[in-house]
């Protein structure tokens, strides 16, 4: 996904991040925390790891342990197992792919709890 010969800038993040993320007219889109963050500048992708917890407006809940969110294109991709709770449902799955927003998802290799 990153080739790190590709990468010049970087900035780092090692302890508890808290990024919150707006839509042009002001609106929270979606939160998202972890314990480290790593923004690929010259890529403009920052890649969560450690607890990674994104809740969007809707207060849908997505858990995994690495995240990539790629800014230009507005995308939020997992390799990793995950675990979205919406208001009906439990998702479980191992790979995630999703606009920003967190409303457009597709999740691999699912199994779901209802209740």
């Amino acid at each position: 996904f990153i080739l790190e010969d590709s990468v010049y800038d970087i900035s780092f993040f090692d302890d508890s991040v808290l990024v919150i993320n707006y839509n042009n007219l002001g609106d929270s889109v979606f939160e998202v925390s972890s314990q480290k963050l790593i923004h690929y500048v010259s890529k403009d992708i920052i890649e969560l790891t450690n607890n990674v917890q994104l809740k969007n407006y809707n207060g849908d809940l997505l858990k995994t342990n690495q995240l990539f969110w790629n800014i230009e294109t507005n995308n939020i991709l997992s390799l990793d197992t995950v675990l979205i709770k919406t208001s009906d449902k439990v998702i479980n799955g191992c790979g995630f792919y999703s606009d920003d927003n967190f409303e457009n998802y597709k999740i691999f290799n699912i199994w779901i709890f209802f209740f």
